[in-house]
């Protein structure tokens, strides 16, 4: 056969394609380009801390029990803050700590609110719910389900 070159369409780093290069029925190079797929999404859900905590009181996340203390911060205390932004912050500094927890998440706070993402988007672990027990009151956003690439 002769030489032959073919153009493909160039790649999108973020959509994913799968292009097809064959030989036709008359010998000649032919493509076949693919529909642009959709990146994966990371699962992702917002806290809102409405009534701050009392020493004591409890927040369960992912099977994780963290207390709420007067001055001990690690992998399951967070110290009470003097306001709701403070405690936010507190949370996610010990969910962060927590091996069990930052495996599969990322904490962040802003203002009032925990953040927690998926760190590998699309495996599934959209954040489910935060269980308190105690004065603090804790309402959950709504959660950006975990996409697999398409």
């Amino acid at each position: 056969m002769p030489e032959q070159s073919i153009t493909l369409d160039a790649a999108d780093a973020t959509k994913p394609r799968t292009d097809v290069v064959y030989l036709d029925k008359y010998g000649k190079i032919a493509k076949l380009t693919g529909e642009l797929g959709t990146p994966a999404v990371a699962g992702s859900n917002t806290y809102t801390i409405s009534t701050n905590f009392a020493a004591g009181d409890t927040v369960t996340f992912g099977g994780v029990v963290f207390t709420c203390t007067a001055s001990t911060q690690d992998a399951t205390n967070f110290v009470l803050g003097v306001d709701t932004a403070t405690s936010a912050t507190n949370l996610g500094t010990a969910l962060n700590a927590n091996s069990g927890i930052n495996n599969i998440y990322t904490a962040s706070a802003s203002g009032a609110v925990v953040i927690i993402t998926e760190k590998a988007a699309g495996n599934g672990n959209t954040p489910g719910n935060m269980i308190v027990i105690g004065a603090g009151v804790i309402l959950s956003g709504n959660a950006v389900q975990s996409r697999t690439e398409e």
